[in-house]
């Protein structure tokens, strides 16, 4: 990633869609939408810094723990509109698969697979800054938990969906040379979701980083 990609990425409790600086100007960037105007942003993959942190505790995790799952893939897609308003239409993270040693209530552990979250819904976000190369607006939702769990027999056995409490995140974007970076974070919860008997899940936050672009749309 180049310095003017990594110089301009902002920090806080908000979503964030921040722009060049001078120096940092390229002809590609001309093409992108400018993000005082409705524009769509769109973003796909993750890289090596993306993580969930969480605390579980449980049948499967019976002293508890403090976990980070790597997160290996996400979707994005935001737009933003006049009269300071931006919607989160999509957001979706693949976490890695999450293996856990056998217990007294599970002595063949556990074989957590296919582990996702995404948004419950749409969210209306309320912009706090627009730019033609910055977009800063503020998100609140729950997040949807799936996974499966890894049998003896190789067999997938789907677990939840569950549903998580409600939670301020935190998306950001850069334009840089040739497109727009993205962060994703959300700040640690109190309870974050529950599958009964097995795991109950708390302190949770995240953090993503992926690229992608911005379109004009009408």
């Amino acid at each position: 990633m180049s310095f003017c990609k990594r110089t301009n990425l902002l920090v806080g409790s908000s979503l964030v869609v921040a722009g060049l600086t001078g120096g940092c100007t390229s002809s590609n960037t001309m093409q992108l939408a400018p993000l005082d105007q409705p524009a769509m942003v769109t973003a796909k993959g993750a890289e090596a810094s993306s993580e969930v942190t969480l605390y579980r505790q449980g049948s499967i995790d019976p002293n508890g723990s403090l976990v980070n799952v790597h997160v290996h893939d996400a979707g994005l897609r935001l737009r933003s509109l006049t009269d300071d308003k931006v919607e989160v239409q999509e957001l979706t993270m693949a976490l890695d698969d999450s293996d856990m040693s056998a217990t007294t209530a599970m002595p063949d552990g556990v074989k957590l697979r296919n582990q996702t979250l995404t948004l419950v819904s749409e969210v209306d976000a309320t912009a706090t800054q627009e730019e033609p190369d910055a977009l800063t607006a503020h998100g609140h939702s729950s997040l949807v938990y799936h996974a499966s769990l890894l049998l003896a027999d190789g067999t997938l056995y789907p677990l939840g969906p569950v549903t998580s409490n409600a939670a301020d995140f935190d998306v950001r974007a850069t334009r840089y040379e040739s497109g727009v970076h993205v962060t994703i974070d959300a700040g640690p919860q109190g309870q974050c979701w529950t599958i009964p008997g097995i795991i109950d899940v708390s302190d949770c936050s995240l953090y993503v980083e992926t690229d992608g672009e911005a379109a004009a749309i009408d």
